[in-house]
């Protein structure tokens, strides 16, 4: 079962977007939009904003990695 219908029935609290307010983070690290973008290109941003932060490598293994996401 997941958290959100644990929430809804009162079992767990403090669940954003039940019975916690979401807040919006105040400087993201990285801001997609999802309104005219599509998602593979929201997929590729995502992508290269790891590998320029160094969880993903890049070079070989970002090409077999991108060309699953499209």
């Amino acid at each position: 079962m997941g958290i959100y219908a644990k929430a809804r029935r009162g079992e767990i609290k403090n669940v954003t977007g039940i019975d916690d307010p979401y807040e919006p983070p105040q400087s993201p690290e990285i801001r997609l939009e999802t309104i005219g973008s599509e998602a593979e290109e929201n997929a590729r941003i995502i992508l290269a904003h790891l590998v320029d932060r160094g969880f993903v490598s890049g070079g070989q293994e970002r090409s077999s990695a991108a060309s699953g996401l499209v």
